[in-house]
């Protein structure tokens, strides 16, 4: 699910007669799961008490000690749904219920709010539709102020190819891998190329649809909205992207941008967007919003001359912090005009990565659609792309231990 790798790991807390839980959620069909699941841990609740199963089994789990603060439930395929709530109200003191089904019955709604239902959502359900019905949930207990506990904020790179196939996507799409698996960093990657882009295509994804729909209408946009228009890679990788239409133009303008980085960055630990070249000129607030601004180049005439003029609208438009300047696709399959030191001699600035070139890696990678570093974890690609992202990240690489370390340290322990 798109939103699940947002989650928190968190202990719940036992409460008086029982254990309480934030949500507790049992649905009977894997989409209303999923969406569940995605609202949910946008809040950073955990998931762990997201069932399979219904009113009923919620009811054998409320009575086995779980105290929810929101109770969601599926009444589909029950004969007497409306007693089913009441007893559920009634053993949940307290909590908020929220009944989901199949069934678009005024008659049944009323019905169920006489029987203790806070609200009644016909499915399929959406994010927006569980966010307005647990808005009548009662207020938690108050929290640690805000100068105690600062609003999280995910850290935005953006990378700009400055000449074509130069490797910009492959990259962006790898370290984006990268940063998700190796530092498990709760990371979007966001391919603005909405008609070519490869963020998806790479890692073997069908886009997600509503990304064209977001951007043109800012107004409207919010974490839930996006991240229905992301795919989930993995636990900790969502993709958003687009295979819009050919004939149909797109447009979005640099407040849309910035408010897209600034929804993502609510959420998620690391935001890689990959930028096309020919929107630097207009998306120039999302270059100072970057925390960090990757250009990449080759090691061309051109290559100089465009790096060189990426630097002065950096300069021009103020931007406090240095870019990152990569060299791709550097090697003897692919000759280099100019050496690196004349390169960065004439550009006025130091690479930071060189990504060397393996077109029989990323062939094989491609052809997979999985990321390098899990096709050829040991190549110099690899660990190219590793350094970039380590660059880029804050969080240690979680290193993996092999079972025999694993049952030494434990011998150790005991």
């Amino acid at each position: 699910m798109a939103l699940a790798l947002l989650r928190d790991h968190e202990d719940t807390a036992p409460g008086a007669g029982g254990e309480t839980v934030e949500l507790l959620g049992f649905l009977r069909d894997d989409d209303s799961r999923r969406v569940l699941g995605d609202w949910a841990a946008v809040h950073g609740w955990p998931l762990e008490h997201l069932k399979d199963g219904g009113a009923e089994e919620a009811l054998l789990a409320v009575e086995a000690g779980l105290r929810p603060r929101l109770l969601v439930v599926d009444l589909d395929g029950l004969d007497d749904p409306e007693e089913l709530c009441r007893a559920l109200s009634l053993q949940a003191e307290g909590a908020t219920l929220i009944a989901v089904g199949s069934v678009n019955d005024a008659v049944l709604y009323r019905g169920l709010l006489r029987h203790g239902v806070s609200d009644y959502l016909v499915k399929p359900l959406t994010p927006s539709l569980l966010e307005e019905a647990a808005r009548q949930r009662p207020a938690a207990a108050p929290g640690p102020s805000p100068e105690a506990a600062p609003a999280r904020r995910g850290r935005v790179s953006l990378f700009v190819g400055l000449r074509g196939g130069v490797g910009t996507s492959t990259l962006a799409v790898n370290t984006a891998w990268a940063l998700a698996h190796e530092r498990k960093a709760r990371t979007a990657l966001v391919d603005l190329d909405l008609h070519f882009g490869i963020g998806a295509l790479a890692l073997d994804l069908e886009p997600g649809r509503g990304l064209r729909e977001a951007l043109e209408n800012p107004q409207r946009m919010d974490v839930f909205l996006l991240l229905s228009a992301g795919v989930n890679a993995s636990e900790t990788l969502c993709v958003l992207g687009a295979e819009e239409p050919l004939e149909t133009p797109s447009w979005f303008d640099d407040q849309a941008l910035v408010a897209l980085l600034d929804e993502l960055a609510g959420s998620f630990d690391q935001i890689v967007v990959e930028l096309p070249r020919h929107l630097m000129a207009s998306h120039r607030e999302a270059l100072l919003r970057a925390d960090d601004l990757v250009l990449v180049s080759d090691l061309s005439l051109a290559g100089v001359r465009d790096g060189g003029r990426a630097l002065q609208l950096l300069r021009g438009l103020g931007r406090e912090a240095a870019p990152l300047l990569v060299a791709g696709r550097v090697g003897k399959g692919r000759p280099a005009q100019v050496d690196r030191a004349s390169f960065e001699r004439s550009v006025g600035a130091r690479l930071t990565a060189v990504i060397p070139e393996d077109a029989k890696t990323l062939a094989a990678c491609a052809n997979a659609g999985k990321a390098v570093s899990k096709v050829a974890p040991k190549a110099p690609v690899s660990r190219a792309v590793g350094a970039l992202a380590e660059a880029l990240s804050s969080l240690p690489k979680v290193e993996k231990r092999s079972v025999l370390s694993r049952l030494l340290k434990k011998d150790a322990a005991a």
